[in-house]
């Protein structure tokens, strides 16, 4: 399956394109949360953005992007799973599909 790879304690920047039904999804007025998990069932994210952390500036086009830190990073090597949340309304809530993400181990580990 396609996903993400990082470097761990590598910052990096994630950008998120977030199209519906072939078109592209205005964000303008979206709450956005990122999480990332070592396993879908787990309740704890070891990585997680709130909306405020998130650049919008292309928002209207649908495309987002969010900061990912050295500390954000430094997780143990290995495959976690991650997800963008948008809410619009308490009624319009839509969470991606799963993103596989493969955080690799440092050269200098």
């Amino acid at each position: 399956m396609v996903g993400i790879k990082f470097k761990r304690k590598e910052a990096k920047t994630l950008r998120f394109t977030v199209r519906s039904g072939g078109g592209i999804v205005d964000l303008t007025t979206a709450t956005l949360q990122f999480n990332v998990k070592k396993h879908k069932s787990e309740t704890t994210a070891v990585i997680s953005k709130a909306d405020a952390v998130f650049d919008k500036t292309l928002a209207l086009s649908g495309i987002v992007t969010v900061e990912l830190s050295m500390t954000d990073l430094d997780q143990t090597p290995g495959d976690y799973v991650g997800e963008l949340k948008t809410t619009f309304s308490a009624s319009n809530i839509d969470k991606s599909a799963d993103i596989p993400i493969e955080i690799q181990k440092a050269v200098t580990d």
